[in-house]
């Protein structure tokens, strides 16, 4: 492994680690956004499963981390008064993390089937 891919990783393992503490205390505890309480659950588990699928290497990982880092930022974004078309900065964002966490977790274990 070079040290890029392990920068990666150890990035996206902290930012997976900390997304899921951050959104399961807002989905928990925030009485006051009662309605984003679900979204937020559902990027815990997200996140959860995409840091565990990333550790693993399992295909997969990095939409899900992908998904689980900028779907929920986007839910509190849109509470907030964001005007619609922001979900395509939200989407440009998700892509863009979705190539790191690729990057991260090896390319989908394609090194692996190449037997590198």
């Amino acid at each position: 492994m070079d040290f890029y891919r392990l920068l990666t990783r150890l990035a996206g393992q902290l930012l997976l680690g900390l997304a899921v503490f951050v959104w399961a205390v807002i989905a928990l505890l925030d009485d006051s956004r009662e309605m984003l309480r679900a979204g937020f659950g559902a990027g815990a588990i997200t996140a959860l499963v995409a840091l565990t699928a990333l550790n693993k290497g399992w295909p997969g990982a990095s939409i899900a981390g992908a998904g689980a880092l900028i779907g929920p930022i986007g839910l509190l974004a849109q509470a907030n008064g964001a005007a619609p078309w922001a979900w395509l900065f939200w989407l440009i964002c998700a892509m863009g993390t979705e190539r790191w966490l690729r990057d991260a977790s090896g390319g989908h274990g394609q090194q692996e089937m190449n037997g590198h």
